[in-house]
């Protein structure tokens, strides 16, 4: 279901399945596609990096048996797109079951090098039993 939060804000949450990835990046990408002055070429940006967010997200609640929804919420504001993803998967945790924080974060995987790729910013917060991933796109004129 999604939520529309105020004119500027909306949410959907999903239930922590892969199939539900298509859902978030469908989300994201009517809201881009809608949001005056957004460049129309980074779309597929903003659908690649969610899709990961997403992916890890649901990933942590598998993990975790969590079947919490993952959070996704969209916001357009002062020439910024902001896509949060927020997870209940139990944290960012390493295979040793420590609890990591962004600097810890071990190499190998592509969808964090990925995201941080697409988007203009990429911030990692640990909340209450899970994660917060916020990605931010710049509006740029197109050329």
């Amino acid at each position: 279901m999604i939520l529309l939060l105020d004119a500027r804000a909306a949410e959907v949450r999903l239930p922590p399945e892969v199939t539900h990835s298509a859902t978030a990046r469908a989300f994201v990408a009517s809201i881009a596609a809608t949001a005056p002055g957004f460049d129309p070429g980074r779309i597929d940006d903003v659908r690649l990096a969610v899709s990961e967010a997403v992916t890890n997200a649901i990933t942590a609640h598998q993990r975790t048996g969590s079947d919490a929804p993952v959070v996704v919420r969209c916001a357009v504001t002062e020439g910024v797109l902001v896509v949060e993803v927020t997870d209940r998967g139990g944290g960012m945790v390493a295979p040793d079951g420590r609890r990591l924080d962004v600097s810890d974060l071990p190499d190998g995987g592509l969808g964090i090098p990925l995201m941080r790729s697409l988007a203009d910013e990429v911030v990692f917060v640990g909340t209450p039993g899970g994660t917060l991933v916020r990605l931010a796109f710049a509006f740029r004129i197109p050329t």
